[in-house]
């Protein structure tokens, strides 16, 4: 609230129906006449604050309640499908006569979420022709996606490809990923068709025909993605030891200038990797103490290297490829740097290369293998949060190679996935009750007399057939449908 509400007006206006955007509060909070807002947020849920528990709720309905900020993007697949379909309505707004339709998609479980887009089950709701803007192309379109965008070796549906995004978007703002990179990088689609930009590059959209603005051919231009990255190291990662960042954007009608802000009071955090096979010279592999002797020398190089950046105490993370080396204990070893870095109880991470196994002899193996050697690397994603996806993902697959007679495999998967990540102790029983209860109508259904336990089995795998059938062919249907457009309410008088 110190920094949001005030007595300066607010000179934004949103053009579309604030109900569909803003379903907790059906309005924003700046066009509320009880309260003074003098700095709109909006804002998506991420994965630690996603809505959940029986009513859907997530940390930020609270503070839209409390008219802080408003929350937008707030995804609900429909039930009963395994990948039901997602509206994506834009929030649009209107200052003097810049036009910015404001997607946001909030944090959906990347599996699920790739099912979707790769079964075409989600709909853009591109802005309606008005008076005061009668071409599309008047409108600049901004995504805000929070979800993984590096693949972390657990299937192609560990993260969110950004080619499934709508090419007639202008730049995309990617959170979730940590690392803060500069600069706006052209989609991977594009990339060849852009020269490096500048940090503080910006760019003007070109402008369809009118005649023409129904044609997506068109309509397509390259969008740029944007990664500010967090605001402080959250893993000790490679990619985490990069400066911190923020962004401000500048719009003027369709033009965008983006500029990167260094944060002035971050911890320091210095990141290596060090091969012990290439320093044989300076260590016998038969004498542990001249391993820790290289090896303290190096973390002291490390620390003086960010010495007097910060009043905090440094993280450091040196990570050691052994391979052909003792290690030694890293507990006792981080002992010597009390006092000195923030982190002395895992300033070192030990690895070994990766034995490959034979194309084919690992089987269901391959994908656990594979996150460990990501892990090793230190990605984006967390050690241990790869592990555990991997596992889960090898027990599914080993266990539930095909659909059983009863239940879904990827629809027991989504609930095995919420019980596990989101700690939803009822999500499994949950599930079933609610499978159960859909048979049941549709065996009473029929009308239909049984005299023997295998006939009311041999009915109920029919049925459960019949329903998973119907849920795929229903959300091919609705893939198919034509979307829809926002509707443009009439024209208001600015909030005061």
């Amino acid at each position: 609230t110190k920094y949001c509400m005030g007595e300066r007006a607010s000179h934004l206006q949103v053009l579309s129906d604030q109900a569909i955007n803003f379903p907790s509060t059906g309005s924003a909070n700046f066009e509320d006449p009880n309260y003074n807002v003098s700095m709109p947020v909006f804002i998506i849920h991420g994965n630690h604050d996603d809505p959940a528990g029986t009513e859907n709720i997530s940390a930020l309905d609270v503070l839209a309640s409390a008219r802080v900020l408003n929350y937008f993007g707030k995804t609900e697949i429909a039930a009963g499908a395994h990948a039901g379909k997602i509206p994506v309505h834009p929030v649009l707004l209107g200052k003097g006569k810049t036009r910015v339709a404001l997607y946001g998609l909030g944090n959906v479980r990347d599996e699920r979420l790739s099912r979707v887009f790769l079964q075409q089950n989600i709909t853009w709701v591109r802005p309606e022709q008005t008076p005061e803007s009668p071409e599309i192309s008047d409108w600049l379109n901004i995504m805000t996606i929070h979800q993984n965008r590096v693949f972390h070796g657990s299937g192609h549906t560990s993260a969110i490809d950004e080619n499934w995004l709508p090419r007639w978007l202008d730049l995309v703002v990617w959170g979730h990923e940590h690392e803060c990179k500069l600069g706006d990088q052209p989609s991977s689609s594009s990339a060849a068709h852009h020269a490096p930009r500048s940090k503080t590059g910006g760019r003007s959209k070109p402008r369809a025909r009118k005649d023409d603005v129904d044609d997506e051919a068109m309509q397509e231009t390259d969008f740029e993605v944007f990664q500010p990255g967090s605001s402080c190291a959250i893993q000790l990662s490679e990619g985490e030891a990069r400066k911190k960042h923020f962004m401000s954007l500048d719009i003027q009608g369709t033009s965008y200038k983006a500029t990167y802000i260094p944060f002035s009071k971050v911890r320091p955090f210095a990141f290596e990797t060090v091969a012990l096979r290439d320093h044989a010279d300076e260590i016998d592999a038969e004498d542990p103490r001249s391993l820790e002797t290289f090896l303290t020398r190096k973390i002291e190089q490390m620390i003086a290297g960010v010495a007097g950046t910060s009043g905090e105490l440094p993280l450091i993370r040196l990570r050691v490829d052994s391979t052909g080396y003792t290690t030694v204990n890293t507990a006792r070893f981080g002992q010597k740097f009390v006092g000195k870095i923030a982190n002395p109880g895992d300033v070192l991470l030990f690895h070994r290369r990766a034995q490959r196994r034979a194309a084919g002899a690992s089987g269901g193996d391959a994908s656990g293998a594979a996150a460990a050697d990501e892990a090793q690397q230190g990605g984006a994603a967390s050690e241990q949060d790869v592990l555990n996806q991997a596992r889960v993902n090898r027990l599914i697959t080993k266990n539930l190679r095909t659909d059983m007679e009863l239940l879904a495999v990827d629809e027991l998967g989504d609930a095995l996935q919420e019980y596990v990540a989101h700690g939803e102790i009822h999500a499994i029983s949950s599930f079933v009750q609610k499978k159960l209860q859909l048979l049941q109508k549709k065996m009473g259904a029929s009308n239909a007399s049984f005299s023997t336990e295998k006939e009311v089995a041999a009915a109920a795998a029919a049925a459960a057939k019949e329903l998973h059938a119907g849920a795929g062919a229903g959300a091919a249907a609705a893939a198919a449908a034509e979307a829809p457009k926002a509707p443009a309410p009439a024209k208001k008088a600015p909030a005061k």
